[in-house]
């Protein structure tokens, strides 16, 4: 997880060298990720024969068993829209089988909802299988589904379809897999694909974000707010001995952490374009620095409100251009509501 400290609770109720990486670097490939087609291991080198297996397109089948009584994590909401990622997920779902209110009984599983998938997760669960078997089926390639209350319906009574993670790759034909891998490949050169998109986005969520946090390292930007006081220049602290964080124990805590990463990341992206074009303006970069961090620029998301509201004037953080940004702030507001202040900008 982040080595970043979470805001002030406040926030959280509220919803060595200076050098810097090149601005088009980050847009074209900010994390530097490139999945691999897994290779069929009985196809021999120089053939294209890929027709031994074939995944079938079918309805997975509906779980009956054991998992069906097992608790379910209830969290608020699902973690992946903090952008808290899955192996803190599963650092919370073993938390609350030691020690929530609800732990299940011994060697039985917590349910935890990630992603719109259901992953059972046991004490000893190993979490970089559990991972790649989440990934999977992330990925559209379901053995079977299972009912469970909605943990998010003021009806708790009303059941809700998920995809369950029911196999790990271990437990899967090496044939299979690649089959999965060359449809999951295909289905991303269809640009209409929106299924695959948001999965690899989820998926690769956690390697983009350190390979932003590697390249944006160095760069310094200057926070007035009170809650920044210990932080250094560069947030993260020096390379060889960086700021650590505890595993997230409750889902409170993981989203203040997340919003707070993410607010750095934005204030740094911008800050290292201001310092390589000096006629570029907060206004001229602030939505293409969104969209290289995947935030949607709307009003109406809790995570865009954060790490723009994080940065503006008088907030807990305080960038120092957080007055050019709150100007941008509401044009995009009143752009997307209609509504068109009457008062200067320096008095909103």
């Amino acid at each position: 997880m982040p080595g970043i400290p979470k805001p002030p609770e406040r926030m959280l109720s509220e919803e060595q060298n200076n050098s810097t990486t090149p601005w088009g670097m980050l847009q074209e490939n900010s994390a530097g990720i490139k999945e691999e087609v897994q290779a069929d291991p009985e196809t021999p080198v120089g053939t294209n024969d890929h027709t031994e297996v074939t995944p079938e397109p079918s309805e997975p089948e509906m779980y009956s068993g054991p998992l069906e009584k097992a608790p379910l994590l209830e969290l608020g909401n699902d973690l992946a829209d903090a952008r808290i990622f899955f192996s803190d997920a599963v650092d919370i779902a073993k938390y609350a089988i030691s020690n929530g209110p609800e732990a299940p009984e011994e060697g039985q599983p917590v349910l935890l909802i990630f992603g719109g998938v259901c992953v059972p997760v046991y004490e000893n669960s190993d979490p970089e299988k559990l991972e790649a078997a989440w990934a999977r089926v992330m990925r559209g390639h379901c053995d079977q589904q299972i009912k469970v209350p909605d943990p998010y319906s003021e009806h708790p009574v009303i059941a809700e379809t998920y995809p369950l993670v029911i196999k790990t790759l271990d437990d899967i034909p090496e044939k299979v897999l690649a089959a999965e891998a060359r449809e999951d490949e295909a289905r991303r050169n269809d640009e209409d694909d929106y299924d695959i998109q948001r999965a690899d986005t989820i998926i690769n969520r956690k390697e983009k974000y350190e390979g932003l946090k590697e390249k944006l390292w160095d760069v310094e930007i200057r926070l007035a707010g009170a809650a920044a006081a210990q932080l250094p220049p560069n947030i993260y602290g020096d390379r060889d001995n960086p700021i650590q964080a505890e595993p997230f124990t409750s889902e409170f805590e993981a989203r203040g952490v997340m919003y707070s990463s993410y607010t750095f990341l934005l204030a740094k992206l911008m800050q290292d374009h201001l310092n390589n074009n000096e006629t570029a303006t907060v206004a001229d970069i602030a939505e293409e620095a969104l969209k290289i961090l995947d935030i949607r620029v709307n009003t109406s998301d809790p995570l865009f409100n954060a790490v723009t509201g994080y940065l503006l004037p008088d907030s807990a953080w305080g960038w120092d251009h957080g007055q050019e940004l709150l100007g941008w702030y509401n044009e995009v507001r009143e752009r997307q509501s209609g509504y068109r202040s009457p008062l200067p900008p320096e008095a909103q």
